[in-house]
């Protein structure tokens, strides 16, 4: 008796644990403005966009100059993603980045275009804000280490 309640109670807690992983999930779609600690002199913004049927999109804005008060913001790259449930994390998978605004895809570096293209796991999010991490870069950069990006929702 006490080995089924077990097994009963076992079943009850990867369920729920899975049931989590689906939340995150669900709180993923809509813009994140991302969060470079380690690149300060950036002064553009970067806003990542999930959105329905699995399209992902970079979208860089410019803060205004008095040269340029009405700066344009631009996409500058799409993608795909795919998020997935597992037992006890969410992930994301973003696949085959091209370029949407040819000149400013190329300012980034190959790093940086390889960075985006990677497995991230959901380490925290809710309606506020959003932290991705991912070992996943090594394969593009064996100095990488393990790579966090920290976001804000924008909507």
């Amino acid at each position: 008796m006490q080995r089924f309640l077990l097994l009963i109670a076992a079943v009850a807690i990867a369920t729920t644990i899975n049931s989590c992983s689906t939340t995150q999930i669900g709180k993923l779609e809509g813009q994140w403005q991302i969060f470079f600690t380690d690149q300060i002199t950036d002064t553009d913004v970067y806003i990542w966009e999930f959105a329905e049927g699995s399209v992902f999109t970079i979208t860089q804005f410019t803060p205004p100059t008095p040269a340029n008060p009405n700066p344009t913001p631009s996409v500058i790259c799409r993608g795909e993603y795919n998020s997935k449930a597992e037992f006890l994390d969410a992930t994301i998978q973003i696949n085959n980045i091209s370029s949407a605004d040819g000149a400013a895809f190329q300012q980034l570096s190959m790093i940086e275009r390889q960075t985006y293209d990677v497995k991230w796991k959901i380490l925290k999010i809710d309606n506020e804000v959003m932290r991705l991490g991912s070992d996943d870069i090594n394969q593009h950069n064996s100095g990488a280490g393990y790579v966090i990006r920290e976001f804000t929702r924008v909507n």
